[in-house]
């Protein structure tokens, strides 16, 4: 005689136990990614401890520490259902606007040191290449200045957005009464 297991839809069961997974999924993503911040805080002081001067690899390694620090640091606080976010969404009455944010500056911070780590990356790939063919000048004068003033606009644009997002909910009324 075989036996059939039955596994509830995702319909069948509460909003709570629903909310009680998704809560612990994200605790689970958050501690993975704090382990991949300790990876990279290694590899960054293990670089550190052999020569003092900075490099492209070791600003890697910062970039991947600071990222995957606030990704997991982000990624608790919504699991232990920060602002009431495990609902789907932000409720303005349990969450002010500053913790608003901190919460839209927490996910986005992190997708910024990724554009800069990967930037890196390509200069990294820039020094091999103009190593190889021996024009360092244009490295220097050229390539460099130009990938740090990408990585400079980058976190210009976003710090823009963050303050003009800020100044919006400033003025944004309070969902306290539920008028139409």
């Amino acid at each position: 005689m075989a036996t059939r297991l039955t596994v509830p839809s995702a319909g069948a069961l509460p909003p709570q136990d629903i909310q009680d997974r998704v809560g612990a999924a994200f605790l689970i993503d958050g501690f993975l990614y704090a382990l991949l911040a300790g990876g990279a805080l290694v590899q960054l002081v293990r670089n550190c401890c052999r020569y003092r001067q900075w490099t492209v690899q070791k600003m890697v390694h910062f970039l991947m520490f600071l990222a995957t620090l606030v990704r997991a640091v982000f990624l608790v606080l919504v699991g232990l259902d920060w602002c009431d976010v495990l609902t789907g969404e932000i409720k303005t009455p349990t969450c002010s606007p500053a913790e608003r944010d901190l919460f839209y500056m927490l996910d986005q911070t992190p997708i910024v040191f990724f554009v800069a780590l990967y930037a890196l990356l390509v200069q990294f790939w820039a020094e091999v290449y103009y190593n190889a063919v021996d024009r360092l000048s244009t490295l220097q004068d050229t390539i460099k200045p130009a990938i740090r003033l990408g990585i400079a606009l980058v976190f210009a644009v976003q710090i823009a957005f963050w303050v003009l997002l800020a100044t919006k909910w400033q003025h944004e009324p309070r969902d306290d009464d539920d008028r139409l």
